[in-house]
């Protein structure tokens, strides 16, 4: 059973514990946040020297009008505009570094991209520049075929992801090392002696954590709308996905709290596997180019899924790589299969001192 008034006061406790030292809050935010905001410097190291081929129909509406001309004034790339006609010619003498076709309508057909084998023309920065002319110009969505690459912007793909590892690490360590600390000290051999359940005492870590977890979401959420003008519905999609993700990574850290008795252990057991799980799973950067071996990873690492998600709630950083659905289907089951674990196999004394996990409060 959960004892309310206890419930209450640990994680009132908690919070007081966790925020006594500003260091702390400090290294849950400022690396994280740095690295967020180092990200648009290095993808403004782009191929901005190359002259882009704007390929625009005679008979183009007012609105493909519009996109032309946004990205005409776009400061990152530069744009030639020319006529069909002249466009064919370019393809076929193969004299141009990247073609872009427009269709004549926003509903009479999509975007084709067209780049040579050798071009140094990035074609995610190409489709982020499409997408913020279409916004420009009122339209809601414009299609884009680029020959069925996978093209994923690295800005994107790289905020998410360290918004993920951020969420991972908080969650993971911030969790497990002071229970592990507590069982070191003794004070949960004296929470055992009282009516406190083990999952009380779960319940009780997560409020603290959670709170940093929120502020530092919602602090990565509105960069993105600053750098990508994402849409308040999309934020909210995207706060509720991390919070979820954020509950598996405290789960997590209160198994490997609940269960090992040294302070070195999180980062025995938790680096190795975030660091695996953030490179084998596509959290920090697309696997395209790497062995078959590494791109048949992510399906079987959760936080492929949880980034994924996050991703696709955004609207930002390249296809998806599974179903919205199953993403979330699979990350609330981890979740709640990690906490179950969590809460039957936590330990409130060490080893030697003849306590295995059970105790007659459980509940």
């Amino acid at each position: 059973m959960i004892n309310t008034k206890a419930l209450y006061q640990l994680a009132l406790a908690n919070w007081r514990e966790l925020t006594r030292d500003y260091r702390m809050i400090l290294f849950v935010f400022i690396p994280p946040l740095l690295t967020l905001l180092v990200f648009p410097l290095i993808a403004s190291m782009t191929d901005e020297e190359s002259l882009i081929t704007l390929v625009l129909p005679g008979d183009a509406s007012p609105a493909i009008q519009d996109v032309a001309a946004e990205l005409q004034a776009n400061r990152d790339l530069a744009f030639e505009v020319v006529d069909s006609a002249e466009g064919r010619r370019r393809k076929e003498n193969g004299a141009f570094r990247a073609l872009v076709f427009l269709p004549p309508d926003a509903g009479a057909g999509a975007v084709v991209i067209e780049t040579p084998p050798d071009s140094s023309v990035k074609v995610y920065a190409i489709k982020s520049a499409l997408e913020r002319a279409a916004r420009a110009a009122g339209i809601p969505a414009l299609p884009v075929s680029d020959g069925g690459g996978f093209y994923a912007d690295p800005l994107r793909y790289g905020t998410v992801g360290t918004l993920v590892y951020a969420l991972a690490s908080l969650g993971v360590f911030g969790v497990a090392i002071p229970i592990i600390a507590m069982r070191q000290q003794g004070i949960l051999r004296l929470m055992r002696t009282t009516p406190v359940s083990r999952l009380t005492f779960v319940l009780a870590q997560v409020p603290a954590r959670l709170l940093l977890a929120m502020g530092l979401t919602v602090c990565a959420l509105l960069l993105s709308r600053a750098m990508w003008n994402v849409t308040f519905p999309q934020m909210a999609a995207a706060f509720g996905t991390a919070m979820l993700g954020f509950w598996t990574f405290a789960a997590f850290g209160y198994l490997v709290g609940g269960t090992f008795t040294v302070q070195e252990a999180p980062f025995g057991v938790g680096s190795p596997v975030l660091t695996f799980s953030a490179i084998g799973g596509a959290v920090l950067f697309p696997l395209v180019g790497m062995p078959e071996w590494v791109q048949a990873l992510p399906p079987f690492i959760p936080l492929s899924y949880l980034a994924d998600a996050l991703r696709q709630n955004l609207g930002v950083g390249g296809p998806a790589l599974f179903p919205l659905w199953l993403d979330l289907a699979v990350v609330l089951a981890v979740t709640l299969a990690v906490t179950f674990l969590a809460v039957r196999l936590f330990r409130w004394d060490l080893p030697e001192q003849g306590y295995k996990g059970e105790d007659p409060s459980a509940g």
